[in-house]
């Protein structure tokens, strides 16, 4: 049995940017995976590690060396090789030189396109420890892909200037360069608590001793879980909750090596201000937690997570809440100004500030808003005096210092000016409901009013950029159209709101006024109906019982997923793959054929009893279909599909459509007509033969 090794790689840089230290982290593992394996080399445990101011990866159980192999190289044809004489031509002699060898050491090989001339060469597998230099060059070559820096007199880039490299394998030093630096055993701890150098005697010592020794936690998750684990602890102690953004937690992570929480406070006047500027501030300036009462109300009280364990933390302390304190006294002032500001009187200041080049000024979005919110407002059940309202002071905010300072709370600074300034509730939260859902995963507005104005949001945006020719291509979607479509998708269908999308789209293309307002509407109303797909993808459905749905183009996002769940029960049942068969032959004869334009069934020419047997069962189900369509009840439509399904077998298996009698041929695909029509009212159902 080979022996197996440990393999310890450290690049130690300075600070790099904790946003992007998991990418970075997942980059160098998964660049050394694709070597081992291009290797052909075995191992065992990986773990990699990350913290501002290194990127490691410890390789454990790694093959000693490749594995040796014998290598048949193919070379020309024989009967291209050699004269009528048998004497070795050029290709021959060329092969053979390639190979170092003589041309009577050759062998030949049937490739079963004819014999070939072939060497067996032997390779001696390399020494992983000859391999590693090539290794780290790889590694620091992908990740110096990302973006990058010069330090000092040097022209190479890298992420941020690299200090020292560490590279064993076991005990051994494996000698390497990068930028500069050799490599070495020794590592270093964190920069105040253990400045100086660390040495290792073998490569599985790295975690634990930077971690006894060093004041460095390395592995990434496990600092993150020490940080959650001492806030929980604090917020118990003091009898408060801390709900952490994931990204905030990860971002804090990628800035500390040896966390330490601790608690801050600040005056409670600064509650009065709206508790969103507060915790933007905490989270997005200062990376600090905020912390709500047992009853969710916003406390006095932060959390923040040190890079040092102080001799005097109430030092730290201290400093950390000098810090917050003229931010939030900015944040207060800023309030108190824009409270004395009337939105109304705001709202002309919007036609200076651009909303896009060829669409005209933020102004003239909030007059095509007001216009389309009026035109939604009978379909969606809500006052048009409201929605009018709405639509003109939708992007008033923008222009408060609140929203300069903190462009994340444009929409809720909007509602708490308006509610300061009398406005009824319901405009106030639509004035905050209209930018939702911001993202996948966020929230949907939640009052009628709110959703009419996201809407009307959404659908300007869509028809106006689709009007300029500025629709997303490719991986390209600088306006985030996708994300809008995406929106409008998941409202109608959360919140199953019964809209035609493309009937929503020509009401806002009627307000920009536009000579093809159909064929624009048209695009939108099919590229946001393109959004389900994926969707559902995420979601792990078939996607055939979505491409079935598709087939029937329906432009109601709501009807299509109640479509789908209805075909998804379905198709888990007997008579699913029956009847799909049946409608692809439908489809397949129907697609070549078509009866004389016009024609209707003449039962007295029907002679076959399978095919009167069809017309019978039809006519007796007319009724009930024509109930089911009216109530858009696509349960009841499959079972009459399914109840018809015998006697459809026998039409195709006991009668010829495709009869040279042209009333008798008219007539049997009239039927089938019928029975298309029926089966297509759910979806194509032939997606699922």
């Amino acid at each position: 049995m080979s022996q197996k090794h440990s393999f310890l790689l450290e690049i130690g840089v300075e600070e790099l940017p904790a946003q992007a230290l998991l990418r970075m982290r997942d980059t160098l593992k998964k660049t050394l995976v694709q070597q081992l394996e291009d290797k052909q080399l075995n191992y065992g445990d990986m773990q990699v590690f990350a913290t501002p101011r290194r990127l490691a990866i410890l390789v454990k159980n790694l093959d000693s060396k490749q594995k040796d192999e014998t290598m048949t190289v193919r070379g020309p044809a024989v009967a291209h090789a050699f004269d009528a004489d048998g004497n070795p031509k050029g290709a021959a002699k060329g092969f053979a030189g390639s190979c170092g060898v003589d041309v009577s050491e050759l062998t030949r090989i049937d490739s079963g396109k004819g014999e070939y001339l072939a060497y067996e060469k032997f390779v001696k597998g390399q020494e992983v420890s000859a391999l590693i230099p090539e290794f780290v060059e790889n590694i620091v070559k992908q990740l110096a892909s990302a973006k990058t820096m010069r330090w000092g007199a040097y022209t190479h880039r890298f992420l941020r200037p690299v200090r020292w490299l560490t590279v064993l394998l076991d005990t051994d030093v494996i000698p390497c360069e990068v930028y500069g630096v050799s490599s070495q055993r020794e590592t270093f701890g964190h920069r105040i608590h253990c400045p100086e150098a660390i040495s290792l005697t073998h490569a599985e010592e790295y975690e634990p001793r930077l971690q006894s020794v060093g004041y460095v936690i390395p592995k990434f998750e496990t600092r993150r879980q020490t940080i959650l684990d001492q806030v929980n602890s604090i917020a118990i102690s003091k009898k408060l909750t801390v709900s952490p953004d994931d990204d905030l937690v990860n971002e804090i992570t990628g800035l500390v090596e040896w966390p330490v929480t601790l608690c801050g406070t600040f005056d409670e006047s600064f509650l009065e201000v709206p508790h969103e500027c507060l915790i933007s501030t905490m989270e997005q300036n200062q990376k600090y937690l905020a912390t709500k009462a047992a009853n969710g109300v916003l406390t006095n009280t932060f959390l923040f997570v040190a890079n040092l364990e102080s001799t005097d933390p109430e030092m730290v302390i201290t400093g950390n809440e000098r810090v917050i304190r003229p931010r939030f006294a900015d944040a207060k002032f800023f309030f108190e100004t824009d409270k004395q500001k009337q939105l109304k009187d705001l709202r002309q200041g919007l036609a200076r500030v651009i909303y896009q080049k060829e669409l005209g000024s933020t102004f003239e979005k909030t007059e095509r808003l007001a216009k389309t919110a009026v035109e939604f407002a009978q379909i969606l059940k809500v006052d048009a005096d409201e929605a009018k309202l709405a639509g003109e002071l939708s992007k008033v905010d923008l222009l408060t210092s609140m929203v300069g300072e903190f462009p994340e709370l444009q929409g809720t600074m909007g509602r708490y000016y308006a509610k300061a300034q009398g406005y009824s509730d319901s405009l106030a939260q639509a004035l905050e409901e209209q930018y939702l859902p911001r993202g996948q995963g966020d929230g949907l507005p939640n009052s009628s009013l709110g959703i009419l104005l996201s809407l009307a949001d959404k659908f300007d945006a869509l028809v106006g950029f689709f009007s300029i020719g500025q629709e997303p291509k490719a991986d390209k979607d600088p306006f985030a159209l996708r994300r809008m479509a995406l929106g409008i998708v998941r409202m109608c269908i959360e919140l199953e709101l019964d809209l035609d999308v493309c009937h929503l789209a020509k009401l806002a293309a009627q307000v920009y006024g536009f000579e093809n307002q159909g064929e624009i509407a048209e695009k939108v109303a099919i590229f946001i109906m393109q959004r389900l797909p994926t969707l559902y993808k995420d979601s792990g459905i078939d996607m055939r019982l979505v491409r079935a749905v598709e087939a029937s183009k329906v432009y109601n996002p709501s009807d299509f997923n109640k479509r789908l769940v209805v075909l998804q029960s379905f198709y888990k049942g007997n008579d699913a793959a029956a009847l799909a068969e049946v409608h692809k032959r439908a489809n397949n004869i129907l697609k070549k054929n078509a009866m004389t334009e016009g024609h209707q069934l003449q039962a007295e020419a029907l002679s076959e009893p399978a095919e009167k047997a069809l017309y019978e069962a039809l006519a007796a189900a007319e009724g009930d279909i024509a109930s089911a369509r009216a109530k858009g009840d696509y349960v009841a439509l499959l079972q009459l599909g399914a109840s018809l399904r015998e006697i459809v077998d026998a039409f195709f298996l006991d009668v010829k459509v495709m009869s040279d009698n042209p009333v008798e041929k008219d007539n049997r695909l009239y039927m089938l007509t019928q029975l298309q029509a029926l089966f297509a009212e759910v979806g194509d159902l032939s997606y699922l033969a």
